[in-house]
């Protein structure tokens, strides 16, 4: 497959537009028109997993971890980084990142953390950055016959990205052309100097939302895919929607369980979940939070999930039984513990490399099965328990 055809459907399993907006998701190293038969997937792009892809023969690493995500000043080879980036370029490794997109997306990594917390009653999605939710639509107007190209070219640029849909919306419809006849064309027209002349052009109406960061990328794919010079494009705001169910994109979720549960039978369902041995608990002491403090007493009914650290995130949703990921800072545990909240940490990348191999699936199912989806055995996390 050329890596244009996979970026396709890279993009369809977890569509850049649900990055956040400091995020570095995309394309990374390689051209298009690249031909790929092997790709890796790692969550952290190292020097071990580099050499890894070249020893495999493989022509595309997608690492969840964006390995650009600080400007590159320079490439010496003085640095890990600068010299995976330079290797993959010499060898003609391209490298992808979905990061957020993939964390975001309904079915990605945060609804799958939360598949093996028990049945729930409602999963809402925390919102990180709410302005970026105040979506635009873009409107433009084309021929019949190239409708289908302009839609095209609006979701490659980043229009109608609000989940796994494509939301775009066609309406059938003609254009009235006028124009003024002049004494040099009354011949042609028919037309004294002067009066009107009028035709019908069978048109498509062709409209998208579109996050603010991708208005002006979706504007130039309108120019240049259109068949006009100056085609008409229209934009509206959108009032701003607060994603809260099952089916909504976002950056963390709640999960609301049908049935409390013990911190106990919670931290059971996160350790076969992550397949783990450990994982970090603290729990509120006796009398905060008007809570019990003795584990297998407290009943827990909400927990707020996001994968990787989700600290920051959580301070949107203050009001959780519990909440898990994997790090967060020692004195916003101290904080939730005295709020009479449980804290589980499973560790940065625990919380998102089991997560890997239901990615592969996705792919494949997706329309990457002409790809070898190789998963790395040199991917690990830095920190070891003894």
């Amino acid at each position: 497959m050329e890596l244009a055809d996979i970026l396709a459907v890279l993009r369809e399993v977890a569509p850049e537009s649900l990055a956040e907006s400091w995020d570095k998701v995309g394309l990374q190293v390689g051209a298009e028109d690249a031909r790929i038969r092997r790709a890796l997937l790692c969550i952290d792009l190292t020097e071990p997993v580099m050499a890894e892809a070249v020893a495999r023969e493989c022509d595309l690493i997608v690492a969840y971890h964006p390995p650009i995500f600080a400007p590159l000043t320079q490439l010496t080879e003085r640095t890990w980084k600068e010299r995976v980036i330079i290797e993959a370029v010499r060898r003609r490794i391209a490298i992808y990142s979905p990061h957020t997109a993939l964390d975001n997306v309904r079915g990605g990594i945060t609804d799958w953390l939360c598949d093996g917390l028990g049945e729930h009653e409602l999963r809402t999605t925390i919102v990180d950055h709410v302005d970026e939710l105040k979506s635009y639509k873009v409107v433009t107007y084309a021929p019949t016959a190239v409708a289908e190209q302009m839609r095209t070219a609006m979701r490659q640029a980043g229009a109608g990205g609000r989940g796994d849909d494509d939301h775009a919306y066609h309406t059938q419809g003609y254009a009235t052309m006028g124009s003024i006849a002049r004494p040099e064309n009354r011949h042609e027209t028919g037309n004294e100097p002067g009066a009107p002349s009028f035709g019908h052009i069978d048109q498509m109406r062709v409209e998208m939302t579109c996050a603010p960061k991708y208005i002006g990328d979706v504007m130039r794919a309108i120019r240049h895919a259109h068949p006009e010079k100056e085609p008409i494009i229209d934009l509206y705001r959108l009032a701003s929607e607060l994603p809260a169910m099952d089916d909504a994109p976002g950056a963390g979720r709640v999960h609301h369980l049908a049935h409390p549960i013990t911190v106990d039978a919670l931290i059971k369902r996160i350790k076969r979940r992550l397949q783990l041995e450990h994982l970090k608990l603290a729990v509120p002491p006796p009398g905060a939070g008007k809570r019990e403090g003795a584990t297998g007493e407290m009943h827990i009914r909400t927990i707020a999930v996001c994968p990787g650290a989700g600290g920051s995130l959580f301070e949107r949703y203050p009001g959780a039984d519990a909440y898990f990921t994997g790090e967060m800072r020692h004195h916003q545990v101290l904080e939730m513990s005295a709020r009479g909240q449980v804290v589980v940490l499973g560790g940065h990348t625990n919380t998102e490399r089991p997560y890997l191999p239901v990615y592969r699936d996705r792919l494949v199912a997706a329309g990457g099965d002409r790809v070898e989806w190789l998963m790395s055995e040199s991917d690990r996390v830095p920190l070891a328990v003894y």
